[in-house]
């Protein structure tokens, strides 16, 4: 089995305001049609975030 690289992050604005609004984005490479980015739903945190970011990476690979 090979190897792959992804770059995936997450962030909130405002964490712990009723204003907060985190959203995540996954990076595969210059075009790759995997990369994405989306906003967290639910309570908005940068942890949730960031385990977003990493769950929506993990769906994308082939095994």
């Amino acid at each position: 089995m090979g190897s792959v690289t992804v770059y995936t992050d997450g962030a909130c604005i405002d964490q712990g305001t009723k204003n907060a609004r985190a959203g995540y984005g996954v990076f595969w490479g210059d075009g790759n049609k995997n990369n994405c980015k989306g906003r967290v739903t639910g309570p908005q945190d940068s942890n949730r975030a960031e385990l977003r970011a990493a769950h929506q990476a993990i769906k994308t690979v082939s095994f």
